[in-house]
């Protein structure tokens, strides 16, 4: 079956949609243990995603994203995504695991790769097949002398027997308009088809327009409700979109609508405060919704209520950062670093390394999720140089906290996960 077009893809939340799995079993209001990791499964698929979205938003890096499903009441841990980045090049690779049966099992890697003007260049995904990581999907991006996007190839080779290969190349006619050229192959057990396509995406009160229509006669209209070419042609390749969104098949006589995505702001737009997706079927059905939570001003917390067949499935992200600072300075300070507490998850120590470049008044403090301080584990003044402190945490239960280091006028904040 042929994969949607990657250009409606990169453009819409609603792709989330378009890619979600049917879980119809229902067993005691819980989902059942298979249903349980397909949902993990999917969330980490869409994290990818969700931390540039997330970047996009606070301009910080990412250390990690706890994924959690509430199930009876509790909330349990389900998998984490972990980032890492290179200060070689403009590098960034996300891990991400499955926490399944007591398990943490790989399930895929992105590796994502930025031109010195800051755009994307590349991104290689892979799978894990139980012994090692295969690539199977590439996107690579190419722009012209303006710096706008001018072409980008996608390739994926899942095994022999399928395997894909679509080629959009963009022009960009007037200041409000961009057309585009489509061409998809795919081979499935030895047998290739090819079907080429054409688009374009025009500005009109307001909103920002995508009409698209391959050789097979199937046709689609995107809308972009406030929002401009100007920021499509800022974030197309990035998967930063945080818009407002309706997507609709033609069926010979006119545009039926399909499914939206409706995201609410704050009065500036620097912050989201929830989100809806939903698809048509003579009314509109909803499908998931989104609240965003931040702590400092760095969001924090995104929690995804998924409706599907009747049941109803709650699971969250929780958003650590590398090297964050308080609001008195915008730099981060050479020198202080706040380590990742080791082990983690843990029951019920762990370490917790830090270092400091001048001597300073130190405290680390625990957290919850509510973003109350519920414990104290340093309070004094150290000498520079590195330390380390043990947390003992046999009275508090289970669950994520948050532990923040301040030395100075340097904050930084982590995630740690108790399981007991």
């Amino acid at each position: 079956m042929k994969k949607q077009i990657v250009s409606v893809l990169l453009l819409s939340l609603s792709s989330v949609i378009t890619n979600a799995q049917p879980f119809n079993s229902k067993e005691n209001d819980s989902p059942s243990k298979d249903i349980k990791q397909q949902k993990a499964l999917f969330m980490l698929k869409k994290g990818f995603e969700k931390a540039f979205k997330t970047k996009q938003i606070t301009e910080s890096k990412i250390d990690s994203i706890i994924l959690e499903m509430e199930l009876n009441g509790t909330w349990q841990m389900v998998g984490v995504i972990n980032f890492s980045y290179s200060e070689e090049s403009p590098q960034e690779t996300i891990l991400a695991k499955l926490y399944y049966d007591g398990n943490w099992i790989p399930t895929y890697k992105d590796e994502l790769y930025k031109s010195l003007e800051g755009r994307i260049d590349s991104i290689l995904m892979y799978e894990f097949d139980g012994a090692e990581y295969m690539l199977t999907d590439s996107e690579k991006y190419f722009y012209d002398n303006e710096q706008r996007i001018d072409s980008m190839h996608n390739y994926g080779d899942y095994d022999i027997n399928e395997v894909y290969d679509e080629y959009i190349s963009f022009t960009h006619s007037t200041p409000d308009s961009i057309l585009y050229k489509d061409t998809y192959t795919e081979v499935e057990s030895g047998e290739a088809q090819t079907e080429t396509g054409e688009g374009y995406f025009i500005n009109k009160n307001g909103n920002l327009y995508e009409f698209y229509e391959n050789d097979l006669g199937f046709k689609y209209r995107n809308t972009f409700f406030n929002f401009s070419f100007d920021e499509l042609v800022q974030t197309l390749g990035s998967r930063t979109m945080y818009v407002s969104s309706e997507y609709a098949v033609w069926n010979n006589e006119d545009y039926v609508p399909s499914q939206r995505s409706t995201f609410v702001f704050n009065e500036d737009f620097t912050k989201l405060i929830s989100g809806k997706e939903q698809f048509y079927n003579g009314i509109w059905i909803d499908i998931r919704d989104f609240n965003f939570t931040y702590n400092n001003d760095l969001l924090s917390v995104i929690e995804t209520t998924d409706y599907q067949d009747g049941d109803v499935y709650v699971m969250r992200e929780l958003i650590s950062y590398k090297n964050t600072t308080s609001n008195d300075s915008e730099l981060i300070m050479d020198g202080y670093k706040l380590s990742q507490n080791y082990p983690n998850p843990f029951n019920p120590n762990t370490i917790i390394n830090y270092s400091i470049p001048v001597p300073s008044n130190v405290s680390i403090e625990i957290y919850n999720m509510l973003g109350q301080k519920v414990g104290s584990m340093l309070n004094e003044f150290k000498i520079e140089g590195s330390h380390q402190i043990e947390f003992d945490a046999s009275s508090f239960p289970s669950g994520v906290y948050m532990y923040r280091l301040q030395a100075d006028t340097f904050v930084e904040t982590k995630l740690m996960t108790l399981i007991k």
